[in-house]
């Protein structure tokens, strides 16, 4: 599912300005490909303490440690993601947690922001993107890696939400 996820980076062809979240940030590879692409801060988040702890190490390994700060946490409830949004979203979990927290990440991502949704059979992919677009979001791609389903989907910007709206 990673490799998934690193996929669909290279399919943002343009980010928008702003922060990236790496929710589920295990080890940090994600959040650290990302740095070395856009060269934009990156909040981990993991609900694993040893999780958090190998991102900022590898984030130290790499020279990049000025540019990451990991926290331990359950989803969205930290202060350190309190009223952020993010340019840039990986949530690399679970279907039935990425479902459950779907509104949350709809409200952390920036209009016009991406969000790269993995850890999917791809059974379930209908599933998860219907429910975020349900919110809001708009599938771009699907990518299939070795038995993972990896989704890139997209908050449109205010005039775009506006207009699909009416």
């Amino acid at each position: 599912s990673t490799q998934g996820c690193l996929a669909g980076l290279e399919t943002v062809h343009r980010l928008i300005p702003g922060d990236i979240l790496d929710m589920g940030c295990g080890s940090g590879i994600l959040g650290l490909a990302a740095i070395e692409l856009w060269r934009r801060r990156v909040l981990g988040s993991d609900i694993d303490s040893h999780a958090t702890k190998g991102m900022i190490d590898n984030a130290r390994a790499n020279g990049m440690l000025p540019m990451v700060r990991a926290v331990t946490a359950r989803g969205y409830r930290h202060p350190a993601l309190y009223g952020n949004t993010y340019a840039l979203i990986f949530a690399n979990i679970l279907a039935k947690p990425l479902t459950k927290m779907a509104p949350d990440l709809v409200k952390h991502l920036k209009p016009g922001g991406i969000a790269i949704l993995s850890g999917l059979l791809p059974e379930q992919g209908n599933w998860v993107a219907s429910r975020h677009r349900a919110l809001g979001l708009k599938l771009l791609r699907r990518i299939h890696r070795d038995g993972w389903l990896s989704l890139v989907m997209q908050k449109p910007y205010a005039k775009e939400r506006d207009h699909i709206s009416r």
